[in-house]
């Protein structure tokens, strides 16, 4: 602008040389060059104070033409009353001359004052000028300022959501693969204790089968005993019988023996049969007994084995409460880190739609108010849970 001021002036002096019509046409040239860049208002208001001046400037122009006709007229007519009639006409062409120089002379006066006051108006008109521009350029580089830093805070925030989205990402996958991993383990090891399971299901059904089979046995055991005594009794009765007959059936001569030979006698075979009778019961008893430990044992090792299975199935059926509850919770954990969220993505939007925008080619062609509309929009969308980028993305496409 300091390079235009002597531009100006020297158009100016010339203006005092030159047609008020000209000096009009210079100064508004020179006015529309320096305010390229204001908006309507500015252009309106140096065409209001244009329009007095081009009505000034026609009178202007019509005395001085007028002038210098009447200047031509009167020199013609005193060339030919010179020729005609003489020194009679003299008298009067010096007067006309005389009138036509102070004419002149009034006009001129005329002339520099309209030019004067033109010259003030144009001066105060470039001084306005100035200030509007300067102006004008102050807000254009506090704008520039502030959308440039809004545009580098956006893109820190942009690649702190990039490094956010993709830490998420890699902890998704992460998470993804640990619970598709344990997913597998729990599953393995469902079927490996659903195997368990029916082994030991398999194995109870053969100890209850084994445990009938060793009652049944017992109970034949018992019934043996029990013959085995009426057997007893029988052979011992009949035993007695028959010592009563061959007591009964000796000879009379035997009757003298004595008394003590006979009782001998008697007491050893009864001797005998009741050593007989001892060890048959004995056999009899060792062998209930042995076969009563061995039912006992085996009924033992069958009750523990029976308590095992139960607690194995009661531990494997807790087991697989557990891992169902795991399944769940894995199952949640994965659709929460699936799910995607709304406020980044809001914030990505934005920022790509003010990265559009921040060109200085569309800083120049919107007013300030739509950019702080821009600039409302933008928060909205960064701040709040609605979504009206959307509506301003596709905006700012048909602007651009």
């Amino acid at each position: 602008m300091s390079l235009q001021q002597p531009r100006t002036l020297h158009r100016l002096r010339g203006c005092e040389r030159g047609s008020s019509q000209e000096c009009k046409l210079s100064a508004a040239t020179e006015a529309r060059c320096e305010s390229m860049e204001l908006d309507n208002k500015i252009r309106d208001m140096i065409e209001r104070n244009d329009s007095p001046d081009l009505k000034g400037a026609t009178p202007g122009a019509t005395p001085r033409h007028r002038n210098s006709c009447s200047l031509k007229t009167p020199g013609k007519t005193a060339s030919m009353a010179y020729s005609v009639q003489g020194t009679t006409r003299m008298s009067a062409a010096e007067s006309s001359t005389e009138h036509a120089e102070h004419d002149q002379s009034s006009s001129r006066k005329n002339l520099t004052s309209s030019l004067e006051q033109k010259i003030r108006c144009l001066e105060k008109q470039r001084k306005e000028l100035l200030e509007v521009n300067q102006q004008w350029d102050q807000q254009f580089r506090s704008m520039k300022e502030l959308y440039e830093r809004k545009v580098a805070e956006l893109k820190m925030k942009l690649e702190a959501a990039e490094r956010f989205l993709s830490s998420q990402e890699k902890e998704r996958l992460q998470s993804q693969r640990e619970s598709d991993r344990l997913h597998d383990h729990t599953r393995q090891r469902l079927q490996r204790e659903e195997k368990e399971k029916e082994t030991l299901s398999e194995e109870l059904h053969e100890l209850k089968k084994e445990n009938k089979l060793l009652k049944e046995k017992n109970a034949l055991v018992s019934k043996k005993k029990e013959h085995y005594e009426c057997e007893i009794k029988r052979l011992n009765k009949a035993l007695q019988d028959a010592l009563k007959i061959e007591c009964s059936s000796f000879p009379e001569d035997c009757l003298g023996k004595s008394e003590l030979e006979c009782r001998h006698e008697e007491m050893r075979t009864e001797m005998e049969v009741l050593k007989q009778q001892v060890q048959i019961y004995e056999e009899d008893f060792k062998k209930e007994r042995s076969d009563r430990e061995r039912l006992n044992q085996e009924k033992e090792t069958l009750q523990q084995i029976i308590q095992t299975s139960q607690s194995e199935l009661n531990r494997l059926n807790s087991q697989i409460k557990t891992c169902q509850m795991e399944k769940e919770k894995l199952e949640k954990q994965l659709k929460q880190v699936c799910c995607p969220s709304p406020k980044i993505i809001n914030l990505l939007v934005t920022v790509e739609i003010v990265t559009l925008c921040s060109t200085p080619t569309c800083i120049s062609k919107h007013s300030s108010s739509s950019w702080f509309q821009l600039k409302a929009y933008s928060d909205s969308a960064v701040d709040g849970p609605e979504h009206p980028c959307f509506s301003l993305s596709t905006k700012m496409s048909a602007d651009r």
